[in-house]
């Protein structure tokens, strides 16, 4: 996959896509957000692909909410889904800071920024505003340790995983 990124072109491979989803699983198992409602919006980047597939592969619904959308939808749409984590481009930063009370059912609010480079925590998250890539790097610290639990996520070929809410018109 061949993304912008500032002012310039990189890529990712299908090996590298499969390192961070794994990643992003473990520390989704290990944060409680397997198997739950997980909203995402922002521009199309790999944390946004990233996120989409991990919550599918963990047994979540996914819930992408259009970018367009207005401050109550998405508020709105983030309570309907029932989401315990919503993940969000750096757009959306003021939306989730300015409106954090809203999402008093959501755990965590995690936001992608794209020219983000350093991880300031391999720790746990704590529930609440948290990045990306703390929250990617998390995951792959449990990799490091040993962890084998993606490969053991059953698959539930009749499950719903993915709820799109739309204008009506389509």
């Amino acid at each position: 996959m061949v993304y912008k990124r500032g002012g310039g072109l990189e890529s990712l491979t299908y090996s590298g896509l499969e390192e961070r989803v794994r990643a992003l699983s473990e520390a989704f198992l290990e944060m409680g957000l397997a198997g739950e409602s997980v909203a995402v919006i922002g521009e199309t980047s790999p944390e946004w692909i990233i996120t989409y597939l991990t919550t599918i592969i963990t047994g979540g619904i996914i819930v992408p909410l259009d970018k367009e959308l207005s401050s109550d939808a998405i508020i709105g749409f983030a309570k309907k889904a029932k989401c315990k984590a919503v993940v969000y481009s750096h757009k959306f930063s003021t939306l989730f800071e300015e409106n954090s009370a809203e999402f008093s059912g959501v755990d965590y609010l995690i936001r992608f920024c794209p020219d983000e480079e350093v991880a300031l925590s391999f720790d746990q998250p704590k529930k609440g505003m948290v990045s990306f890539l703390d929250v990617l790097n998390f995951g792959r610290k449990i990799v490091e340790d040993g962890s084998d639990r993606y490969d053991a996520i059953p698959v539930d070929l009749e499950k719903v995983c993915a709820v799109l809410f739309t204008s009506g018109t389509t």
